[in-house]
C-alpha cells in the first residue's frame, strides 16, 4: 500500500511544530526533540519512501554526513532511514538565505563577502573531507547567520541524484551553478562543487548568476561556453572565480585551496564567526523579541536544513520570517542591513570563540582501525585460547553496532550513544547472533586452508615448526572474522568508534602511535615465541602433536 504525502505531527521523538519548506526530496518542518531543543526535520517524499534503493543510497550517505563537522555546515543529528517515512534530523538554521540578504541588501564586498568565500570554501572543504560532493551548492543553498554562511542540504542530493538518474536520465541540480561536466553526463566529484563556490560568490558580489537567467537551454548554453559574466566582481577576486568556473574541472583549485588564496586576497580580513551563532546550543535570551541563532546537538553532517518559520526555498530549505526564495515568495522579501552581509534584526556578533579543531580525514581513521586489526591477530598467535573467544565477542558486538546504527531508529549524537547503540535497539543483538554463523564458518574455512597449506609446507620442505599450524590458523580466523574479503560491519563500526573517540588530531594521533607500537610488539611475540595455552595449559598439547602427525603422515 503506498505511503501517502499525509500531514504528519511527529516522527521518531521529534514533535512537529511548523513547516518551513518543501523542496523535491521531501517537507521540512520544524520540531522540538524530547528535550525541547529545536531542530530541523526533513521527512522524505511518498515516491522516495516507497524507493528501496534511495533507501539504501540514503542511509550510506547519511552515515557519511554524520563525520561532517564545521561551524559553517548545518550537521545531521539524527535520522532514521528504516522508518515508514524516513526524515533526517540537522541543527536548526534561524537565520536568512544568501540570495534573499543580496537581493533585499545588494550586494556584499570587502570584510562580509570575504567571510562568504572563505566560509563556503570552509564548508566544503570539511565535506569534501568526509568523502562527500555535495552537488548543488547555490545561494539559497547558504544560510546567512550574523553575515556568516551556513551549507545547507548536502549528501541529500546525491542519493536522490542518483535514484533519478536510474529511473529518468533526469539530473538534479540548478543551471548557473552545475557543474558542465554534469551536462555532459560525466560523474560529478569535488570539483562540481568548487563551481558551485564560484557561481555563488559571483551571485554575492555582484546580485546576480555568472551565467544570467533566461530559459533553461539559454543557460546551459551559456555555462557551455565557458564565458561567464563576472563585471562588477573585485578585481582581486575575479581570476579566482574564473578558475573556479573552468569549463575542466582538472582547472579548478581544491576546496582546501581556495581558502588560502581568499585568505590572501585584498578583500578585507573576514571577522572570526561568533560561538553563538554557529557553535553548540545556546538558550535564546528571554527578554527580547530579536530572533536568536539557535543550533542543537553536536556533529556531525546535514541534508535539508532549514531556519525560522517562515516560507520555503526552491530545495526544500526555508528562511526566516519574512525571507525566501522559493514559489510563491516575492524575491527580495524582509530586510537586511546594507552591504554587512546579515540580516536585519540578527544582533551583532559577540567576541570571537575558539577555533575549530583541525578535522581528521576519514582515511586515517580506517588506517587506525586497521592497526587494532593487527593488533587482535597477533594476539590470537600469542594466546590463541584467550584471543580467539574474545575477537568473537567484538565481532558479535561491533556487528550489532552496525545494524542499530545502519537502522536510524535511535539518535546516534556521539560516542556514549554509538557504545551502548547495540544494546538500545530491538533485535540488532539477535540479528548479529545470527550473521555470526555464516562469519564463523567463513572464518574457520580460512583458518582450516592457512593450517592445511602450513602442514603441507612443513612436510614438503622437512622443517619442523613447533606450534606454526595452530599459531597462524588461528591468526588467519581472527583476520578473516574481523576484516577478511566481504566482511565490512565490524571495520566500519570500528571506524565509527574511533572518529567519536578521537576527534582531533592530536587524539587521533596518540590513539594511532599507541596501536602501532601495540601491533608491533604483539606481531614480534606472536612471531618469535610459542602460543601461551592459559588457561587450558598442557592440554594444549594434543593439538600440536596432531599437527604433527598430520604433517609426518603428508611426508610419507
Amino acid at each position: 500500500m503506498p505511503v501517502e504525502d499525509a500531514e504528519v505531527q511527529k516522527v521518531g521523538p521529534y514533535r512537529l511544530v511548523a513547516t518551513l519548506g518543501e523542496g523535491g526530496m521531501g517537507v521540512v518542518h520544524r520540531g522540538v526533540d524530547d528535550a525541547g531543543r529545536e531542530v530541523a526535520v526533513k521527512v522524505v517524499r511518498a515516491e522516495y519512501a516507497e524507493d528501496a534503493t534511495f533507501r539504501r543510497r540514503l542511509a550510506r550517505e547519511v552515515d557519511t554526513m554524520r563525520r561532517v563537522r564545521s561551524p559553517y555546515v548545518a550537521e545531521v543529528l539524527d535520522a532514521d532511514v528504516a522508518a515508514e517515512r524516513p526524515y533526517i534530523v540537522t541543527r536548526f538554521i534561524d537565520g536568512h538565505p544568501l540570495d534573499g540578504v543580496v537581493r533585499a541588501a545588494g550586494p556584499l564586498s570587502g570584510g562580509p563577502l570575504a567571510r562568504v568565500a572563505v566560509g563556503l570554501a570552509e564548508a566544503l572543504t570539511a565535506i569534501h573531507e568526509a568523502g562527500i560532493v555535495h552537488r548543488d551548492l547555490k545561494p539559497n543553498n547558504v544560510m546567512m547567520v550574523d553575515g556568516a554562511p551556513v551549507v545547507i542540504d548536502f549528501g541529500i542530493a546525491h542519493a536522490m541524484d542518483a535514484t533519478r538518474l536510474t529511473q529518468t536520465g533526469m539530473v538534479v541540480g540548478t543551471p548557473g551553478y552545475l557543474g558542465p561536466e554534469v551536462i555532459d553526463g560525466k560523474p560529478p566529484g569535488p570539483a562540481v562543487d568548487v563551481y558551485g563556490w564560484a557561481g555563488t560568490v559571483a551571485f554575492a558580489a555582484t546580485g546576480r548568476a555568472p551565467f544570467g537567467g533566461g530559459s533553461l537551454e539559454a543557460v546551459v548554453a551559456r555555462i557551455l561556453s565557458g564565458n561567464p559574466d563576472l563585471t562588477g566582481v573585485p578585481p582581486s577576486l575575479e581570476s579566482l572565480l574564473r578558475a573556479g568556473l573552468s569549463r575542466d574541472p582538472e582547472d579548478r583549485p581544491s576546496a582546501a585551496q581556495l581558502v588560502d588564496r581568499v585568505r590572501a586576497l585584498d578583500l578585507g580580513a573576514p571577522p572570526t564567526i561568533a560561538p553563538t551563532a554557529l557553535g553548540p546550543a545556546v538558550a535564546p535570551p528571554a527578554s527580547t523579541g530579536v530572533p536568536h541563532p539557535a543550533a542543537a546537538g553536536t556533529p556531525p553532517s546535514p541534508a535539508g536544513t532549514a531556519s525560522g518559520p517562515g516560507t520555503a526555498s526552491g530545495t526544500g530549505t526555508a528562511s526566516g520570517p519574512g525571507t525566501g526564495s522559493g514559489p510563491g515568495t516575492p524575491a527580495g522579501a524582509g530586510t537586511a542591513s546594507r552591504h554587512t552581509g546579515s540580516a536585519a534584526g540578527v544582533p551583532p556578533s559577540p567576541p570571537p570563540g575558539p577555533a575549530t579543531p583541525p578535522r581528521v580525514a576519514l582515511g586515517w581513521y580506517k588506517l587506525i582501525a586497521y592497526l587494532a586489526i593487527v593488533m587482535a591477530v597477533a594476539a590470537c598467535a600469542v594466546a590463541p585460547v584467550v584471543g580467539l573467544p574474545a575477537v568473537v565477542a567484538a565481532i558479535w558486538y561491533l556487528r550489532a553496532g552496525d545494524i542499530a546504527v545502519r537502522s536510524r531508529r535511535v539518535p546516534v549524537r556521539g560516542a556514549e550513544d554509538l557504545v551502548i547503540v547495540p544494546f538500545r535497539v530491538p533485535g540488532s543483538l539477535g540479528r548479529s547472533t545470527w550473521a555470526l554463523v555464516p562469519a564463523l564458518l567463513y572464518s574457520t574455512l580460512a583458518a582450516t586452508v592457512a593450517g592445511l597449506a602450513l602442514i603441507v609446507w612443513t612436510a614438503v620442505h622437512k622443517e619442523q615448526w613447533p606450534d606454526a599450524v595452530t599459531r597462524w590458523s588461528a591468526a588467519a580466523f581472527a583476520w578473516v572474522a574481523l576484516a577478511g574479503p566481504g566482511v565490512m560491519a565490524p571495520r566500519r563500526q570500528l571506524v565509527r568508534l574511533l572518529s567519536a573517540v578521537a576527534q582531533s588530531r592530536r587524539h587521533a594521533a596518540l590513539t594511532g602511535l599507541s596501536l602501532a607500537v601495540a601491533a608491533a610488539l604483539a606481531l614480534a611475540a606472536g612471531w618469535a615465541f610459542r602460543p601461551r595455552w592459559w588457561p587450558i595449559g598442557d592440554r594444549a598439547d594434543i593439538l600440536v602433536q596432531l599437527t604433527h602427525r598430520i604433517s609426518e603422515l603428508v611426508s610419507r
